[in-house]
């Protein structure tokens, strides 16, 4: 008889582990060393009875460690499938041996409950598998602005926010900016702790450099310390000149118009073509007051400027009382 009442207890402990079951569900695919994430638990209760969760942990192949969920009791009700909340953790950013941790590893689920029937119980579930990489920083970038419009040869500001995940201090962590693949700015970046970091990058938009229109703004930073050294984003931006509505109205007779000039470059006679009806930028002047007009461009200048596919006119802005030199799209033929 007692040998039947055990077997009928190991039974029922049999039975009762395949009706009570923990799910579980990871925050992401894969993690990097040195990173934070969190498990998601729920259990669904098999039993025609109720039990009371009293904590959930997890047991993670590289320590052992468990993280508690539950300071008090949760009741799971019979056939009832609930959430249990999120067990959160944090992954080593080195191994005892100090290389960066990364690798394939294992965690246990376990939940502890009591009832009337079992008392208190662990059940178990597991092991998973989580997938750790080794340590890379991610990059976002934001603008301090509202529009997303930079105003050329004016201060453009990017906020940057780098989240160094698992990379130690360096000195060579650079920051470089690109406009249509052509590289525009340069930065060596300050000693990078491991953490959240903010910088705040301004220049001024070079004109003629940059023209008026859509134009795409890679930032790149890169760091030799790094298995895959350069992370980066894209910021699509809209470049404008500045009063360009005022600049096209002060045109008089030259206003949405195409005049052809002719002239001699190198030798022989060409016809140049200056397109008024298109700003492609605008410049302010060092020469401010309406009577103190800057001087004419030289002969070679002006060529150089045709053949650079611009023409860069001195105009008056009587709303700030400063020259600025306007620029105008050119193609010439000869």
């Amino acid at each position: 008889m007692f040998l039947l009442l055990i077997l009928q207890l190991s039974l029922l402990g049999l039975y009762a582990d395949q009706l009570f079951s923990i799910n579980q569900q990871l925050d992401r695919s894969t993690y990097y060393s040195g990173q934070s994430g969190y498990v998601t638990v729920s259990a669904s209760n098999g039993l025609s009875w109720d039990v009371y969760v009293k904590r959930v942990v997890v047991s993670f192949s590289w320590n052992q460690n468990f993280s508690l969920t539950f300071s008090t009791p949760k009741v799971l009700k019979s056939h009832q499938t609930a959430s249990l909340g999120d067990v959160k953790f944090s992954i080593p950013l080195d191994d005892p041996q100090g290389n960066r941790f990364s690798g394939d590893y294992s965690y246990m689920m376990y939940v502890e409950t009591s009832d009337n029937v079992y008392g208190t119980r662990i059940w178990s579930s597991g092991p998973y598998p989580i997938r750790i990489l080794k340590a890379m920083p991610s990059l976002s970038l934001t603008l301090i602005s509202y529009t997303e419009v930079a105003e050329q040869d004016s201060y453009f500001w990017i906020n940057i926010t780098l989240e160094n995940s698992g990379m130690g201090p360096s000195t060579n962590t650079e920051l470089r900016v690109y406009v249509d693949g052509n590289p525009m700015f340069y930065k060596r970046l300050d000693v990078v702790e491991p953490g959240i970091h903010g910088y705040s990058l301004s220049w001024i938009v070079p004109v003629p450099d940059i023209v008026a229109g859509d134009h795409n703004f890679v930032i790149k930073i890169s760091c030799r310390e790094l298995s895959e050294p350069v992370v980066s984003d894209t910021l699509k931006i809209r470049v404008e000149p500045p009063y360009k509505d005022y600049f096209m109205s002060h045109l008089g007779n030259l206003a949405n118009k195409v005049v052809n000039y002719r002239r001699v470059i190198g030798g022989k006679e060409v016809t140049v073509s200056v397109d008024y009806r298109v700003i492609m930028g605008a410049k302010k002047t060092k020469y401010c007051r309406l009577n103190n007009i800057p001087p004419p461009f030289d002969t070679d200048n002006q060529i150089s400027q045709w053949r650079a596919g611009f023409s860069a006119n001195r105009m008056y802005n009587s709303i700030n009382d400063c020259w600025y030199l306007v620029y105008f799209p050119v193609s010439y033929k000869g």
